[in-house]
């Protein structure tokens, strides 16, 4: 629930990052708290960091974040990422490119062919330079890595630039 919504208005204040506030009071007020729990929201990926893949590699494109982006993919190919969970997985965006077909991001849970959590349309974008994002809503609920599986067309279909899991809900 709700209680207060705070907008900074002390430019010194501004400077200040990772600090979380939990309630505006006075000197003389007296506040207490407990079981106070901290939950990750969302995490964003640069999609060339997986941590285990088969036949995608780091492209150069000096528009993506960092200057790379996860390319060279064609279909069947996939990225996994052992640092993203997809416990409590319900949103998925992702930053693409394509000067090729497009194709489908499958989001994934434990491997390559693990459980479907959800999919998305890559368009073509105009040019491996020229980014939009895509984004959909995850059904399934599971708990291991994150493998994304890309599908398409023949030949290069889509780069990813990077990618967004959401968590929202309880």
């Amino acid at each position: 629930v709700q209680i207060n919504d705070f907008t900074n208005a002390d430019p010194a204040r501004s400077l200040r990052q990772g600090h979380v506030g939990i309630q505006n009071h006075g000197a003389s007020d007296q506040v207490a708290f407990r079981n106070i729990r901290v939950k990750e929201l969302s995490v964003t990926v640069e999609a060339e960091s997986c941590t285990s893949s088969r036949g995608v590699r780091a492209v150069r494109h000096s528009p993506a974040g960092g200057g790379k982006t996860l390319g060279h993919i064609n279909d069947g190919d996939w990225a996994g990422y052992a640092h993203v969970t997809t416990e409590g997985a319900t949103a998925f965006s992702a930053r693409v490119s394509s000067a090729g077909s497009g194709g489908t991001i499958q989001v994934r849970s434990g491997s390559p062919r693990g459980p479907l959590l959800g999919s998305v349309t890559v368009p073509v974008t105009g040019g491996w330079e020229s980014f939009r994002d895509v984004a959909t809503t995850l059904t399934a609920s599971a708990t291991g890595p994150l493998h994304l599986v890309f599908k398409g067309g023949r030949g290069f279909l889509f780069d990813v630039d990077s990618f967004t899991l959401g968590r929202y809900g309880p």
